[in-house]
């Protein structure tokens, strides 16, 4: 009676724990990656923890070593099925959502309270770069499971060409490589769109670097630009290339 009594503590106790973490993971999930992520693999966490306690709870009450084996031997099948499906739901949903759909890279699309750009895709998730600038991974079961709309209506990239102004603190080369690599890191430009960048004039102590530049949209740009004023110096505005 009292291993019964134990088993059933043991249990609830477990019930209650998973529920306030499934409460904690759902409500603070967005305030960081980490957590937005053990949100994602939850549901994996929960099966397997389930099965353990339920081999454990068979070998604590019934302790017959023939039985236990036959219950042991179920329960990594089980378990075997959870994970090979866990590990390739994402890449099944792919194929599904591939097949249903007709999105390409460059689309704006729109699903839940996300909306972005699709950078590319994987076999498992899409990259979708958001108007903030960050880049999302979204698994394709979480996609094929949303409404998603798609915004064609503007899927024009804009182009801008403006001075930077420097302090010399290093040399032109080095200064104009450390503007490349900063531009080529931006998650704000186009990717597949090498920025330039070229001295155009110096004084006693500043260059001036003209710089072009392709982003998605006005928002963007001015992401960028107030990011490398901060970085660099001081931003001249020069006539669009488009």
């Amino acid at each position: 009676m009292m291993n019964i009594i134990l088993v059933a503590a043991i249990v609830s106790a477990t019930f209650i724990i998973l529920n306030i973490l499934k409460v904690i993971l759902n409500k603070y999930s967005r305030r960081s990656n980490f957590l937005r992520l053990a949100e994602r693999k939850f549901p994996m966490v929960i099966s397997v923890l389930w099965l353990l306690v339920f081999v454990w709870a068979v070998h604590f009450l019934f302790n017959n070593g023939a039985y236990f084996k036959l219950v042991a031997t179920c329960s990594v099948i089980i378990l075997s099925l959870l994970a090979g499906w866990y590990f390739f739901k994402d890449f099944i949903a792919g194929i599904v959502f591939r097949g249903q759909n007709r999105f390409v890279t460059g689309d704006i699309i729109q699903f839940g309270d996300i909306d972005g750009i699709i950078e590319s895709f994987s076999l498992t998730h899409v990259s979708l770069q958001t108007k903030e600038g960050k880049l999302l991974k979204i698994p394709f079961s979480r996609l094929s499971s949303e409404i998603i709309s798609l915004n064609t209506s503007s899927k024009t990239f804009h182009s801008d060409i403006f001075v930077l102004s420097t302090n010399k603190k290093e040399t032109k080369k080095e200064t104009e490589i450390a503007i490349w690599n900063f531009l080529m890191a931006s998650p704000w430009r186009i990717s597949s769109v090498s920025p330039e960048v070229r001295l155009e004039d110096e004084d006693e102590t500043s260059y001036y670097f003209e710089i072009h530049i392709q982003v998605r949209n006005s928002d963007h740009l001015n992401y960028l630009t107030d990011v490398l004023e901060k970085r660099f110096g001081k931003i001249i505005p020069g006539e669009k290339l488009s």
